[in-house]
């Protein structure tokens, strides 16, 4: 009896946390949003970004934080674009930043951003070297 008892309340109460958490129409008509248009304050680029056509021209080094320690890159800029991207020092776990040190300067190559998606499974190597990037590109 005290089995059944238990199971019955807490199926209602499963029934009613989960009518609970439903959109409630009565009353009211239930309307679609439209999909938002971008406007040039909502495509505008961030200031961290260095999605910029007025990069100097040279070579800057910067360091970024990686899970075992600092990464050191070297960036060189021709002709105000991202065209090199050298990976000085780093002190990870080789087999897991091979993935990040091949895929992630090509990215922010391609890209000419530092806002390019982390490698799986190499996330902070991924985070150390943008973040190495960004701090090489703002020594300028």
């Amino acid at each position: 009896m005290k089995k059944t008892l238990s199971a019955l309340l807490l199926g209602t109460m499963l029934v009613t946390s989960l009518t609970a958490c439903g959109e409630k129409t009565e009353g009211t008509a239930a309307t679609a949003t439209p999909a938002a248009t971008p406007t040039a304050e909502a495509t505008a680029t961030p200031a961290a970004s260095t999605e910029k056509t007025e990069l100097k021209d040279g070579t800057f080094e910067g360091t970024g934080k990686g899970l075992q320690g600092d990464i050191k890159v070297s960036v060189t800029v021709e002709g105000g674009k991202i065209s090199k991207i050298d990976i000085l020092e780093q002190k990870e776990t080789e087999a897991i930043f091979a993935t990040a040190k091949d895929a992630i300067p090509a990215a922010i190559i391609e890209k000419q951003s530092t806002e390019v998606d982390a490698v799986a499974n190499a996330t902070m190597s991924s985070n150390g070297i943008m973040e190495a990037v960004a701090n090489a590109l703002a020594a300028k």
